[in-house]
């Protein structure tokens, strides 16, 4: 298996935040500051990232088990790549 490469785009969160992820990711969030990042093929699954974002804090609720990169970082970005690995025959 190969790992994929993974171009990353920007989403803008609530209170300020940015997040940098694959353009594959699904991304929501909710009025009360929570954000769920997933792909289809996991939604609904527990492989997903959620966080709870707020003015001044970013709390991580649920985390993947395979995760190649998560940073929180104080200017309010967040960097969060799944790792993801492809079949080399295709």
């Amino acid at each position: 298996m190969h790992e994929q490469a993974q171009k990353l785009i920007a989403y803008d969160l609530p209170h300020g935040w940015t997040l940098q992820t694959p353009e594959n990711m699904i991304v929501t969030t909710n009025q009360k500051g929570y954000v769920n990042v997933t792909t289809e093929s996991s939604y609904g699954s527990l492989e997903q990232l959620t966080l709870l974002l707020t003015e001044d804090k970013a709390q991580v609720i649920t985390l993947p088990h395979q995760l190649l990169e998560l940073s929180i970082q104080l200017s309010k970005e967040i960097v969060f790549r799944p790792l993801v690995f492809l079949d080399p025959e295709i």
